[in-house]
């Protein structure tokens, strides 16, 4: 951020940015010179940093509005870093992510836990624990992969067809979901949630376990997958929700 301090004020001024002063006042007042600053957003921005760094403005008073508007600054400067390349495109901003920007609620506790929505954040050293571990199986491994990698809901997930996904990019274009009628759950097509067509970025370490699972799942079904077919099928090849 200190690095990209003083180009992202330009580039904002030459769109005409009419918050460009108080972002200034954010960035230069809140963010410069703490530890945020420093970090190299495309290896060390982890949720952890990103609570901490909102924590310490909890820790310091500051009105949860306050709060809002210097973390919007934040993740207006990456989104624009990402945009322009300034870093590198497929970097998350996680500072957009819900488990980081939940924190801003009245100074109550950063991490959720489990109650009536069965929520539970995990920490990058669990996340990687998981995804390293060899008794997962690979179809399950890239799945997961690509969950924490996109965000992407698990019906989203389900719906995804081999067209959808390419070395940068993930194409988010519908959910299959089960019908809650009758006693066999019939599975449904359906836009993906709230209409939230859009395509993300995808993590090279990500790329690099979904190119291991495309060669998996010719085994797994018991035939090269084709551009339409999901990304997570059955042992048959068929769209499939795992329960």
């Amino acid at each position: 951020i200190t690095n990209l301090a003083d180009w992202w004020f330009e580039y904002r001024e030459k769109h005409n940015d009419q918050e460009l002063k108080n972002r200034k006042g954010h960035i230069n007042n809140h963010v410069l010179g703490t530890a945020l600053a420093s970090i190299d957003l495309e290896t060390q921005l982890e949720p952890k940093v990103c609570r901490d760094f909102i924590q310490s403005l909890i820790d310091n008073g500051k009105a949860p509005s306050t709060q809002r508007n210097i973390v919007q600054s934040v993740r207006t400067m990456i989104d624009d870093a990402r945009k322009e390349q300034q870093i590198d495109f497929r970097v998350l901003n996680i500072f957009k992510e819900s488990m980081v920007t939940d924190a801003i609620n009245n100074g109550k506790p950063v991490c959720n836990v489990a109650g009536t929505e069965n929520v539970i954040q995990l920490e990058v050293s669990q996340v990687k624990t998981l995804l390293s571990c060899d008794a997962i199986p690979i179809e399950r491994r890239a799945r997961y992969w690509l969950a924490i990698a996109t965000g992407l809901r698990d019906s989203e997930l389900s719906a995804l067809q081999w067209k959808n996904v390419t070395e940068t990019t993930v194409a988010v274009e519908k959910q299959l979901k089960r019908s809650a009628k009758g006693p066999y759950a019939e599975t449904l097509f359906k836009a993906p949630k709230k209409n939230s067509y859009r395509v993300l970025p995808l993590h090279s370490s990500a790329a690099t376990i979904m190119d291991l699972w495309r060669e998996a799942w010719t085994e797994h079904v018991g035939r090269k997958p084709t551009p339409n077919d999901p990304v997570f099928p059955n042992h048959t090849g068929e769209f499939f929700p795992p329960r």
